[in-house]
């Protein structure tokens, strides 16, 4: 599973910070990726993490999973996960 930080884009010889990034559809831009990990992200590339990630991510695309449209009930299935 890739995992991107961004900072920013590039667009038209300039690049624009992040919360600067206006919405356009047709907008043009170039995505760099990079190694750097902000450190309130760590916690998600641990080996532990990415193999639950990637198990989750297996299930979903053959359908293994349920959908709540109620709040009670997912909290009524975690309470009973064993």
């Amino acid at each position: 599973m890739a995992q991107l930080t961004m900072g920013g884009v590039y667009h038209n010889g300039i690049v624009i910070p992040q919360e600067d990034v206006p919405y356009n559809s047709d907008m043009r831009v170039l995505i760099t990726f990079t190694k750097e990990i902000p450190k309130s992200e760590l916690y998600a590339h641990t080996p532990e993490i990415q193999e639950a990630l990637a198990k989750a991510d297996a299930n979903y695309k053959i359908g293994k999973f349920k959908e709540y449209t109620d709040a009670n009930a997912l909290l009524k299935d975690l309470n009973n996960v064993k």
